[in-house]
């Protein structure tokens, strides 16, 4: 007993009563301390990077990448419209077959320059008063219409009313038959008369807008590429796609129906190069 209290007297007089601190610049601690507990998907890790494009997740979990890029071709196939185009006509009312060359059709055509050549033969011994309607040509909805005074026939020889009138603004519309009615009555008692053969002629014509099939004709589309980039700021690490699918999907603002043939498919890799991507879909 004299003994413990000898030791335990000894080890109190051996604590100091003042404990010196060091500075804290001279401090290395050394925690191990969690400050965050979370989760992290790729497409949370994906997005960082996306600045430009887009991502999509499916229902079944699969990340896509939206890429979108535009084409401009320079077309410089001219649609065969005729640009004379002859109607003579025979009865006062007439459905004239109009038969274009080829398998071609021309439902509608808007012109924005042309004339309408008219020669109109009276072999009457006097003045006709003479109207005709062309109701595959019209001008806001309204068929064009042609009113004239014919002169008398002199000295064996029929009188003859011709000129041109401009079509600017004009839409002609040229199914399977032109249809034109006429009429012609003597100035003097209203009575009416039949006319030899009339002509007219639709002359150095050029539209703005044409509908109707034109036959086919290649486009050629210069090479392009995409680059697919949403990983441009990755700094470190590796990324791997597991079953990797393209998907193309094409839009295009020609105004007709396109075929599209794709002669190469190439792929630059940062690992492989250039990869060359075949598949029989790329002719079809």
């Amino acid at each position: 007993m004299g003994l413990l209290a000898a030791a335990a007297l000894l080890l109190w007089q051996c604590v100091p009563d003042r404990f010196e601190i060091a500075d804290p610049d001279d401090w290395q601690p050394a925690f191990g301390i969690p400050i965050v507990n979370t989760t992290v998907s790729v497409r949370d890790i994906l997005e960082d990077f996306d600045t430009e494009n887009i991502l999509q997740t499916g229902a079944d979990g699969r990340l896509t990448i939206v890429y979108e890029d535009q084409l401009r071709v320079d077309v410089s196939y001219d649609p065969p419209i005729p640009a004379n185009i002859p109607f003579p006509i025979a009865e006062k009312e007439q459905n004239a077959v109009f038969d274009p060359p080829g398998n071609l059709r021309f439902d509608l055509i808007r012109l924005k320059s042309g004339q309408l050549r008219y020669n109109v033969p009276n072999d009457q011994p006097e003045q006709v008063d003479f109207s005709l309607t062309l109701e595959n040509l019209t001008l806001d909805g309204e068929p064009f219409t042609l009113s004239l005074s014919l002169p008398a026939a002199s000295g064996g020889q029929p009188g003859r009313a011709q000129g041109t009138l401009p079509l600017a603004g004009y839409e002609l519309r040229l199914g399977d038959e032109i249809r034109t009615v006429y009429s012609a009555f003597l100035s003097s008692d209203g009575s009416p008369v039949d006319l030899p053969l009339i002509l007219l002629e639709l002359q150095n014509m050029d539209f703005s807008y044409a509908e109707g099939y034109f036959g086919s004709f290649p486009v050629s589309v210069a090479t392009d590429s995409i680059t697919y980039d949403f990983l441009e700021e990755w700094e470190a690490g590796d990324v791997e796609f597991l079953e990797p699918q393209f998907r193309f999907t094409f839009q295009h603002t020609f105004g007709a129906p396109i075929s599209m043939r794709a002669d190469t498919l190439d792929m630059l890799t940062y690992r492989s190069g250039l990869v060359e991507i075949n598949n029989a879909q790329l002719d079809n």
